[in-house]
């Protein structure tokens, strides 16, 4: 669904299935990152930064997938600005909770 190094065009929500978040380390080894469960967005921290996916996401299961093109979202950004602010602040959201989860893990890798 997502290659790593692609672009950051799209965000995408399961609304079914399960997905895998995985990447390669530089020694060539596949490596799991994550298990995605229906209700998650995927891809908008590489959207806002506009840097490459930094991982692949591939299917586990049969899946449906809703994908939200950039170009979609800066034409809610003029038609319904309201919409597109309760967009971002989701995403916003999601990002922080990401991050908060990721600052837990580290943390407990040193404890």
């Amino acid at each position: 669904m997502i290659r790593q190094d692609e672009p950051p065009d799209d965000v995408f929500v399961l609304e079914s299935g399960r997905l895998r978040v995985e990447t390669v380390t530089p020694e060539g080894t596949r490596m799991r990152l994550r298990t995605l469960r229906p209700g998650v967005m995927v891809g908008e921290l590489a959207m806002y930064s506009g840097t490459p996916r930094t991982a692949d996401v591939v299917a586990e299961t049969p899946s449906v997938v809703l994908k939200l093109s950039k170009t979609a979202i800066e034409r809610m950004e003029t038609d319904d600005p309201e919409l597109a602010a309760a967009l971002h602040r989701w995403l916003a959201t999601t990002i922080a909770g990401r991050l908060g989860e990721s600052l837990l893990a580290f943390d407990a890798l040193f404890d």
